[in-house]
């Protein structure tokens, strides 16, 4: 069989080196013939013209530089030259070499030597090889490449190179040798391997008859020597492939090294075991390590290794199993219990394990932090000796019954007692422990402390019904009663009755005493409120200062009236809260279910609207309700759904009204006054809506536009020429509670370009005594910054000379209240008399409004009032009427005259 393949191998390879000598003879020959056609291209034409191909060509300069043209582009082992064939002859025209060399060829030399195939292919004028020939001169392949150029005109010129053919079937038979030789190399070394491939095949046969191993199976083996920590692999069962993927033949060739696929981290602990093995033969011993995978993954391998026999090297035999999933599982095991056991650990609840007897079995930390014994404690102790008051034993053992009869978790609320005594209210849930035949074992339990839970819970539930200030029930608490009540007055035919009530100036608590005075002052008001009603009566408050009361039971609306008397009665008495002593009166609103309304929100809408009616009427009353008085909230809301509009329509004008200096007659100024221009009621005065936009806050965005569009008015006259004017503009208590109100009240006089001189700011009493030191900065800094300061109706309202001394006033203005009976010589005069000269001792300028007869202006031009505003001047007038006005009196009057 082996020498059959050797003669194959060689019968094929001679083949294929006798094709491939040819090929190469082939190849050279091409070779030539494209490199002679580049030379051929590269002669000069011209110079070929001058030729004759005769000996008189030789010495010419064309044909010395044709020559010399020749000798440089020479290829090595060639002759160049160039020849043309006249009459079947072939003459030499000029070659490459030298005049002394044996084979130079003169010009006009005949070429005697050449064949007749020659002459024919030089006829057929196309470019070939011819040869191989010998001549005179050697074996030679010619190639012959044709010039376009004719000598005289009709004899061919052909440009031709010489290669030695000797040289080409030298080189080619050497290829042809080395050839023969590989191939027999080769046909060598396949027997070899065909020997030793059988041999291995014998061994390994051998070796699984040995094993009594079988392809497929859940094991491989393995056969080896060790020498050197060198693995020389013997054998290997066929399955292998099936756990670690490899061909066994990479193995048993050797191209892959048995060590290289042991995980680095277990190579030390493999070549000492088998070392071990090795000095004991017959040894054997288990062990686990990692094997890389062809997929480049490692699997885990239990190998059972022995040392075979006493021969050296030494051999050894190896049965692998593939624990790759044992190892997974293990792994994920592992990690499981280690989440298991950091989560016993760290969880905030307590995790207790029981056995049958509700012994502690596990006690978590959280469980110590709860319950306040240690684990050490806890550790075989029973629940109702740890963690169970007496009075819930019996509770608990019903549910510790249910779990070891495995009826299933459950989950409950108990109340527990600590190490320390303190009983706290913990949520457990417990799960019955069974085993692989279905036995209850123990119990499993979580716990959490509730306690804190459940308190904030049980607030929850309080606040949701009560108000927290003052522990009375709410708004949600008192509609539901409102149902229940009702509900039993349509059985019994009786009434209730809904009162609002609302503490009067109790805005004025909050600002000047602050908020806790405030509250102190509600808490006690609940209090005597509770105290004045039934106790079958609701009494709630729904916010702020708004309590409501609840009355059920009435069987006559008249009834109300003795009971609400009496309410009265009972704060009459003034309030003690700390050091302040504090009279409260109240107003009161009310309506009956079912004479008034039938729903809640109707009545809750009804009381409201009667209790905002007693506060219109001059509040420390109680009104029931009445049909106008929605007719009154209705008209009150479409003003403030209008005022909206205004604004954004642009509907809002400023009248003026003149001020004069008593002593000069000089109008001084003029006050702007905001007026309504309403699409279809016309001008509307202040008192139809201002109240409205304080209520609201739209007062805010609205005494933003006076300010400007006063300011601006201001700046026109200014550019008019009127220039002495002062402009004074109403602010509201309101304004002052804005963020940044001076900033952007500044920003708008910066605007304008108008002098800060000539703006004057009329404040009322309210804005003084609201959060005191932030109005007193904001006033400091409009008065720094040279604007005036006027305070509006005073004497009206809670005027304190402390007032006049603390806030940087200018001017002070009395109200025409008082100006309009001044003249009756009574207790008005006297006050206006008082606050003249009180002004002139704290050196303030004194303005009178609402100035109406000559009277009046005499009295308070003798009392030394300084200046004047009012009728007897000029009613209010829009801004041209207010020039026009401004020119007469300046040409036609004098303050005499006016006066006379």
């Amino acid at each position: 069989m082996p020498l059959f393949v050797l003669v194959i191998i060689l019968s094929l390879g001679w083949v294929f080196i006798d094709y491939l000598g040819k090929h190469r003879e082939k190849l050279l020959s091409e070779n030539l013939l494209t490199r002679i056609t580049v030379a051929a291209k590269s002669v000069d034409q011209e110079k070929l013209k001058h030729l004759t191909a005769t000996e008189s060509d030789i010495g010419k300069p064309d044909y010395e530089e044709l020559k010399k043209f020749l000798m440089t582009i020479k290829i090595k082992s060639r002759f160049l030259y160039l020849m043309t064939l006249r009459d079947g002859k072939v003459y030499f025209m000029i070659d490459s070499e030298p005049v002394d060399s044996p084979d130079y060829s003169p010009a006009g030399q005949t070429y005697t030597e050449i064949e007749p195939d020659f002459v024919k292919k030089l006829q057929q004028n196309k470019p070939f090889i011819y040869g191989p020939y010998t001549d005179r001169w050697g074996t030679w392949n010619t190639a012959v490449i044709p010039i376009e150029l004719t000598l005289n005109g009709k004899f061919p010129i052909y440009f031709c190179g010489d290669a030695d053919a000797a040289g080409w079937l030298q080189e080619i038979h050497h290829e042809r040798f080395s050839g023969i030789i590989i191939v027999f190399l080769f046909s060598v070394l396949v027997i070899y391997f065909y020997f030793m491939t059988t041999k291995i095949l014998d061994i390994n046969r051998k070796l699984e008859e040995e094993v009594g191993l079988f392809v497929g199976g859940p094991s491989f083996v393995m056969k080896w020597t060790l020498l050197r920590d060198n693995f020389k692999i013997l054998y290997v069962s066929p399955n292998m492939t099936l756990h670690l993927g490899y061909n066994t033949d990479i193995f048993l060739m050797q191209k892959i090294a048995f060590i290289e696929i042991v995980h680095p981290d277990d190579r030390t602990k493999l070549l000492q075991v088998l070392d071990t093995i090795g000095k004991h033969v017959g040894t054997q011993i288990d062990l686990e390590f990692r094997l890389l995978h062809s997929n480049g993954t490692y699997r885990w391998l239990e190998a059972f290794i022995l040392s075979k026999n006493h021969q050296h090297p030494l051999s050894y035999h190896g049965y692998f199993t593939d624990i790759t999933d044992k190892k997974d599982a293990e792994s994920a095991l592992k990690i499981i219990t280690e989440r298991l056991v950091s989560h016993f650990n760290q969880v905030p609840f307590a995790v207790i394990e029981w056995d049958t007897d509700f012994r502690v079995v596990a006690w978590n930390p959280a469980a110590e932090k709860i319950f306040g014994y240690t684990k050490e404690e806890a550790l075989g102790h029973r629940a109702a000796d740890l963690i169970l008051p007496s009075h819930v034993i019996e509770q608990t053992s019903k549910i510790w019954s249910d779990l070891l009869f495995a009826n299933g978790g459950n989950r409950s609320t108990n109340e527990n007692q600590t190490k320390e005594g303190m009983i706290i209210l913990c949520e457990w849930y417990n799960s019955p422990l069974i085993d692989e035949n279905g036995s209850v074992i123990g119990v499993a339990s979580v716990a959490e402390d509730v306690t804190e839970k459940k308190q904030f819970e049980q607030k929850l539930q309080y606040l949701a019904y009560y108000d927290e200030l003052t522990g009375l029930p709410n708004r949600a608490l008192f509609k539901d009663r409102l149902e229940n009540d009702s509900r039993r007055a349509d059985r019994n035919h009786t009434i209730v009755s809904i009162v609002f009530i609302d503490i009067d100036f109790f805005k004025t608590v909050n600002d000047t005493l602050g908020h806790g005075v405030g509250d102190m002052l509600l808490q006690a008001v609940a209090s005597r409120l509770k105290a004045s009603f039934r106790k079958s009566d609701t009494v709630s408050r729904f916010g702020g200062d708004e309590f409501a009361i609840l009355i059920p039971d009435l069987k006559r609306a008249e009834e109300i009236e003795g009971i609400l008397q009496h309410v009265y009665d009972h704060f009459v008495p003034p309030f003690e809260i700390l050091e302040h002593t504090l009279h409260i009166t109240m107003s009161l609103g009310y309506n009956f279910y079912p004479l008034d309304a039938t729903n809640s929100e109707m009545l809750f809408r009804n009381a409201d609207a009667a209790m905002y009616a007693a506060k219109e009427s001059g509040r420390n009353k109680y009104r029931r309700y009445k049909l106008e008085m929605t007719d009154y909230i209705q008209s009150q809301l479409t003003v403030q759904n209008g005022l909206i509009d205004a604004l954004k329509n642009d509907e809002f004008v400023l009248y003026y009204q003149p001020q004069m200096n008593i002593a000069t007659g000089v109008i001084t100024g003029s006050e702007a006054l905001i007026r309504w221009n309403h699409p279809t009621k016309g001008i509307l005065a202040p008192a139809e809506f201002i109240h409205i936009a304080e209520k609201t806050g739209m007062i805010v965005p609205i005494g933003e536009w006076v300010l400007r569009s006063a300011a601006q008015q201001l700046k026109r006259w200014n550019t008019q020429g009127i220039d002495h004017l002062t402009m004074a503009i109403n602010l509201s208590s309101r304004q002052f509670k804005e963020e940044n109100f001076f900033k952007k009240t500044m920003d708008i006089f910066q605007e304008t370009g108008i002098n800060l001189n000539t703006i004057e700011l009329e404040l009322t009493e309210s804005i003084l005594l609201e959060e005191t030191a932030k109005v007193l900065k904001i006033l400091t800094d409009f008065k720094t910054a040279g604007i005036q300061l006027s305070l509006d109706d005073f004497g009206t309202g809670y005027s304190s000379l402390s007032y006049l001394k603390l806030f940087p006033i200018n001017k002070l203005k009395i109200d025409q209240s008082f100006v309009k009976n001044i003249t009756a010589y009574g207790s008005d005069s006297t006050l206006v008399k008082a606050i003249i000269a009180m002004a002139r001792a704290l050196n303030l300028t004194t303005i009178a409004e609402g100035v109406e007869t000559q009277e009046e202006f005499e009295f308070l031009r003798q009392e030394g009032c300084d200046e004047i505003q009012g009728y007897l001047l000029g009613k209010p007038m829009p801004a041209d009427q207010f020039e026009i006005f401004l020119k007469d009196w300046i040409l036609t009057h004098n303050a005499e005259q006016t006066i006379n």
